[in-house]
């Protein structure tokens, strides 16, 4: 592209600095007048660029149509900060040298949007835009239900969790995100009841596939998530909370990362659990899940707590214990596409023994859960 020269004008053209079209602005620049070119120049263009905003010339449209007697939402300050912008660079062109035209950086309006010049939008809701979390606003959770071993009632104690705030605490708040691919069950039960908060999420190693459990943290943003964690996921799991900086950033973010982990009171599941203490750190709370349905012997859980190991552990890292009470036809219920609650209150569904024994469950669990002290209960107003 050929340079452009002061012969390619259009003579016949000359830039009035007194006409209408530059009336609105109060400050101009005289090419003839510019001792310090550069510096000079980018003062007059933010005066011109604030001068602009106040005269408050560029007023808010819709992005549709605007029709007789419709309410129509205006455009937000970064798109009218656009419009200026495109105003001033026209503007510009006729003011400034052809020589410096081009070489002086303009500011961008968008950018006196965030100073005291111009008033600030605290939030702004539009497109798809994600809102910032609050420091002030109450403290989200992410609930990780694990335990590495297959088959040591994870499922159960997920599902039993999404009842008990849903059900017993009434909230509306939580999302879910079955990270189990091969055998999705808790989603296949809840999706129905759920709706739109029934996310999808897993965890890979691939490169082009580890992005896919961001959707744990981004709901987050919007209330507590219940995480259903497959078997054997800790390298991957391991990869996606470092590389993430989950920690860091869930701190930041005034979330509390909580894991879940369900015990069948084997060595090895207890090895396991002592591991995932070491591996998350300081910066995650861990709650030790003793599964009594699959192992209801009290000794061989008084055993370990006694242990100088557990001890150790219980001091270095403050976990809690929870109780996951033993759930009567299991078998029945685990593959199942229906909710707990549905178990509880139809009796065609396991017979009139086996909804009492469902209820029984439900309500000894939400008492396991109050015990923790993670939760409130609704105030009950007379």
């Amino acid at each position: 592209m050929m340079p452009r020269t002061k012969s390619s004008r259009n003579k016949n053209v000359e830039p009035s600095l007194n006409s209408e079209e530059f009336q609105p602005i109060s400050t101009t620049l005289s090419p003839t007048e510019i001792s310090d070119p550069l510096a000079e120049t980018t003062e007059s263009v933010e005066a011109v660029q604030h001068d602009v905003a106040e005269t408050k010339m560029f007023e808010p449209v819709s992005l549709v149509e605007s029709q007789e007697d419709s309410d129509t939402s205006p455009l937000p300050p970064q798109l009218v900060a656009v419009e200026v912008d495109k105003f001033i660079s026209e503007s510009c062109r006729e003011v400034l040298p052809e020589s410096l035209y081009g070489v002086v950086e303009v500011p961008n309006s968008a950018d006196l949007l965030q100073s005291n010049s111009l008033e600030k939008s605290d939030s702004v809701e539009y497109g798809s835009a994600k809102p910032h979390p609050d420091k002030k606003s109450p403290k989200k959770r992410i609930h990780f239900w694990g335990g590495e071993s297959g088959g040591v009632g994870k499922s159960t104690g997920c599902k039993a969790m999404i009842h008990y705030l849903d059900a017993t605490l009434g909230r509306q708040d939580f999302r879910l995100i079955d990270a189990d691919r091969s055998k999705p069950d808790v989603k296949d039960a809840y999706s129905t009841a759920l709706g739109e908060r029934c996310l999808e999420g897993f965890f890979s190693e691939a490169t082009d596939l580890f992005s896919k459990a961001d959707e744990i943290l981004n709901a987050a943003l919007y209330g507590d998530v219940v995480v259903n964690l497959p078997a054997s996921v800790g390298a991957a799991l391991e990869q996606w909370v470092k590389n993430t900086d989950l920690i860091l950033v869930a701190a930041e973010s005034n979330i509390e990362l909580i894991v879940w982990f369900v015990s069948n009171g084997s060595p090895d599941s207890m090895r396991l659990f002592y591991e995932s203490l070491q591996q998350w750190g300081a910066g995650v709370n861990h709650v030790l899940v003793r599964n009594l349905g699959l192992n209801r012997n009290s000794e061989v859980w008084e055993k370990f707590a006694a242990s100088d190991e557990y001890q150790k552990a219980k001091q270095q890292h403050g976990f809690k214990e929870f109780d996951l009470p033993m759930l009567y036809d299991a078998g029945k219920i685990s593959g199942a596409t229906v909710p707990l609650q549905n178990f509880a209150a139809n009796p065609q569904l396991l017979g009139i023994a086996g909804a009492s024994r469902t209820r029984k469950f439900l309500k000894d669990v939400s008492a396991s859960f109050d015990a923790t002290g993670l939760f409130e209960r609704p105030s009950v107003t007379s």
